[in-house]
């Protein structure tokens, strides 16, 4: 179980300072969010379905204390539906995971119709890569070619027809891309 207490004695260990030199160092003490770690842990939670991750504020008031257990055997598809419980569904999450030579892959996607912006959010060995990257890149081109090549094979493009582009394939999807080595 992992309290705020441990974080924070963790977070003054790691930057090497006492309860002493903490408050000498600095003029306000530094609070720590239970919000924001939940989340945090949420997600993490998420991205490794194999875990159960339990977070407790502890208070002097035992009324006070707050006790969340985190754990999803259905990894990121079951943070997909999860991210669009507000959302129109177009079908169910559609996910996969692949491991090769110790390098796992594990996607999850879902369009909705009352979605006007894609969410692609992508992670590299569980953390946020907020600016992309060449698994986000390499899931978008894969996603658009195979779509065409779908819509020209059912016929729905014809051979001649402009093909989707990236913009149009992923307007109305949220795909997660967890990538670990």
């Amino acid at each position: 179980m992992i309290s705020l207490n441990l974080i924070q004695q963790c977070f003054l260990k790691k930057h090497h300072l006492t309860s002493l030199s903490f408050t000498t160092i600095f003029t306000t003490e530094i609070e720590f969010d239970y919000n924001t770690i939940s989340s945090r842990i949420r997600e993490l939670a998420f991205l490794n379905p194999e875990v159960t991750i339990a977070l407790e504020k502890q208070d002097v008031d035992p009324e006070k204390t707050v006790h969340n257990e985190y754990s999803y055997a259905g990894g990121l598809i079951e943070y997909v539906k999860w991210l669009n419980t507000d959302k129109k569904p177009l079908h169910e999450v559609v996910g996969f995971r692949k491991e090769v030579e110790g390098i796992s892959i594990d996607i999850a996607l879902q369009w909705c119709s009352d979605s006007y912006s894609d969410t692609l959010l992508g992670y590299a060995n569980s953390i946020r890569t907020v600016d992309g990257g060449t698994h986000i890149d390499g899931v978008k081109a894969s996603l658009t070619r195979t779509l065409n090549n779908l819509a020209k094979k059912s016929k729905v493009i014809k051979e001649k027809d402009i093909t989707l582009s990236g913009e149009h394939v992923n307007s109305l999807v949220l795909v997660q891309v967890h990538y670990c080595d």
